[in-house]
């Protein structure tokens, strides 16, 4: 029925009036749908109308399922920018609210946000460490910490491809800052309990140099140079103790050192190739 009335999507909503829950699960039904389906089923629909539908739901997505705001915003793009920044900043939807200011061409408002953010989550997994003996609510938080680190470092990564060089180091530079400040406060804490360490400053610790490795450092050396990073620790942290740095450093050579043997092994595989290429040509040249 949908198919072979695309109209009636907008008027079904319309009528739901104030059952909001219908009108959740309605649009759902729609919007939740594989990509192609949901084509088909949206097929013919005016723009317009196609903008309120999906600021509708987005409005319903952040009532009933406010956690997945942020993806749907990211698979759409017919709804008006200052409709649902209006409607996540009400909700206080952080990662969807970022998304909103990046696509509006605020990339530090965004990652300013995300940041606040990250530090709210980051204080309460040091206190989910120190004071819950339950696993499960450490877990909980310290995947909050990882989703909303995947969050800022994708933003970086599309705000890349869009800024000039210096913006994006900057943008990258301050997400990387977001955590080695704290692993250095964490650093003298543990040495001033020298004797007995607590436990938790010790998990502390090694979440924030895992977070730093594999959530920042490996994306980042995507988008920024290998010695504009490792420039930026040198001149900002240089004071430090090497001990703070050494596993980032370290990890840092040894990806270099990885990419650095692909492409050497990729551009013998590619030399050898273009030889045999050439023998193959002249063997074929050869009279008979």
């Amino acid at each position: 029925m949908l198919r072979a009335f695309p109209d009636t999507n907008l008027r079904i909503v319309d009528n739901l009036g104030s059952h909001t829950e219908l009108q959740y699960l309605y649009l759902k039904s729609v919007m939740s749908s594989d990509s192609q389906v949901e084509d088909n089923l949206l097929e013919g629909v005016d723009h317009a109308d196609l903008s309120r539908l999906q600021e509708r739901y987005v409005a319903l997505l952040s009532q009933f399922d406010p956690q997945s705001v942020y993806s749907f915003l990211l698979d759409h793009s017919d709804y008006r920018l200052e409709e649902c920044l209006s409607i996540t900043k009400e909700k206080g939807i952080v990662d969807a609210t970022a998304y909103l200011l990046e696509r509006a061409g605020d990339f530090h408002g965004a990652l300013e946000l995300l940041l606040e953010d990250l530090h709210s989550k980051l204080l309460h997994f040091s206190s989910s460490l120190q004071e819950a003996n339950e696993s499960s609510d450490v877990s909980a938080t310290a995947q909050d910490v990882v989703k909303c680190l995947d969050v800022a470092t994708s933003l970086c990564c599309r705000t890349s491809a869009s800024v000039d060089s210096t913006e994006s180091e900057g943008l990258w530079f301050t997400l990387l800052d977001s955590f080695v400040v704290p692993q250095r406060n964490t650093r003298k804490e543990i040495n001033r309990h020298y004797r007995r360490v607590p436990e938790h400053l010790l998990k502390m610790q090694s979440f924030l140099t895992e977070l730093i490795m594999d959530g920042v450092l490996k994306r980042m050396m995507g988008e920024v140079s290998f010695p504009a990073i490792l420039g930026k620790i040198v001149k900002d942290h240089g004071k430090d103790e090497f001990g703070e740095f050494r596993y980032t450093i370290c990890g840092m050579l040894e990806t270099y050192r990885f990419e650095e043997t692909t492409l050497h092994t990729a551009y013998l595989t590619l030399e050898s190739d273009i030889f045999r290429a050439f023998e193959v040509r002249e063997v074929l040249l050869i009279p008979m």
